[in-house]
């Protein structure tokens, strides 16, 4: 009887450690894909905290709700890759109804996505610029192809509008624009107290579009007159300022 009891407690600690071992194998990179936004692709994920974040979705507050992986619309799909292992874990975000999603793991069960796990998937999609489906303005409205000629002014008394027509200096200047999305309006016709400003008109096929780039309190921005004020970066308005005074 004693064997038999410790021949048991033996079997469960082997099982132990292996649902252990398994659930805490070391993430290498996770490839991580949003099918909100139909123009990304997969981004590759190493950044430990976000891998830890992301594990969080087949390790806790799972509700099973049947083994069937029936096809539904695809959310996202996210891809564990292990540190000295050829396997990988796979998890589809899909879509059961206009108000559930649900988590499909390959090889095993579907489940519930709570709260909890919309957040951390959509935080981490926008972390990557890959979740912007609530986005309400884009800084990029127009097609690159249509731009036939760019002007960059300081509004100086004393300079010029600088032109641009060549393909590289186009695709340049758009470049400063793709990918930029917003939720704050601008109300104003002008950016509020800039220290340092530059106004780019985007002569089109059809039209013109003018949109402002500014520097105030270190930080950088695209303004469009009553349309969105989007973040920048440096290097975008170093740019402009090195394509206005060439």
């Amino acid at each position: 009887m004693k064997k038999l009891l410790l021949f048991l407690v033996l079997i469960l600690v082997i099982t132990m450690t292996g649902c252990d071992k398994i659930d805490n194998r070391e993430v290498e990179r996770v490839m991580f894909n949003c099918y909100l936004d139909k123009d990304r692709n997969t981004v590759e994920i190493t950044d430990q905290e976000d891998i830890k974040e992301l594990r969080k979705l087949y390790l806790e507050g799972k509700k099973e709700i049947k083994n069937d992986h029936e096809e539904r619309e695809l959310i996202g799909k996210i891809v564990f890759e292990y540190k000295d292992s050829d396997e990988t874990t796979t998890i589809t975000v899909a879509r059961e109804n206009d108000d559930d999603c649900v988590l499909d793991i390959k090889g095993g069960s579907v489940y519930h996505c709570n709260d909890n796990h919309m957040d951390i998937f959509k935080n981490i999609g926008k972390k990557y610029d890959l979740y912007d489906v609530n986005y309400k303005y884009k800084a990029a409205t127009f097609e690159e192809s249509k731009i036939t000629e760019i002007t960059i002014s300081d509004l100086g008394q004393y300079s010029s509008p600088k032109k641009l027509s060549s393909k590289e200096d186009i695709k340049k200047l758009y470049s400063i624009l793709k990918n930029k999305k917003t939720n704050t309006p601008s109300t104003d016709v002008n950016p509020e107290n800039p220290d340092e400003l530059f106004v780019i008109n985007f002569f089109l096929t059809d039209g013109v579009d003018q949109v402002y780039i500014f520097r105030r309190d270190n930080k950088y921005y695209i303004e469009r007159t009553f349309d969105g004020i989007y973040e920048s970066y440096k290097e975008d308005f170093d740019l402009v300022k090195k394509m206005f005074n060439k």
